[in-house]
């Protein structure tokens, strides 16, 4: 059997509208490319900006946090010389306490030394300008 490759009218007629459809939906693949590219390229060029706009926000923001770094640094060297200041203190007032503690101790030894003396002096019979004499003597300590 032999087959005809001869198109007729009305097959002719199909064929140009099949090709007609695929010449408009080639035309429309492009347009939409076109368009899909246009999109593409704005949102690539935003994309851009804010990447930058974000770089800058970051830069601004390490800039920020490493002047907050630097004043820490400083507050924590003022804090340290503080502390060493009241730790000084704190050593001149302890050494001012065991000095007065000292003196205390020295004036309780001195007033309980005149009254034994006074106590001695009673009990012995002396003549009044000695005993006045021995009164109105400092008394002072062996290490003095």
């Amino acid at each position: 059997a032999v087959v005809s490759t001869q198109s007729t009218g009305e097959e002719e007629t199909d064929l140009g509208v099949v090709t007609e459809g695929i010449d408009w939906a080639v035309e429309n693949a492009e347009d939409f490319m076109e368009k899909l590219m246009n999109e593409v390229s704005g949102l690539t060029k935003a994309n851009i900006h804010s990447i930058m706009a974000v770089e800058t926000d970051v830069i601004r923001l390490f800039n920020i946090m490493d002047h907050a770094l630097h004043e820490l640094c400083r507050l924590e060297n003022i804090m340290v010389r503080y502390e060493d200041a009241l730790n000084e203190d704190l050593k001149r007032m302890e050494e001012t306490l065991q000095s007065y503690k000292k003196q205390q101790i020295r004036n309780d030894n001195t007033r309980k030394a005149h009254e034994l003396l006074t106590e001695l002096l009673e009990q012995i019979t002396l003549d009044e300008t000695t005993a006045d004499t021995l009164l109105s003597l400092p008394l002072k300590s062996p290490s003095q």
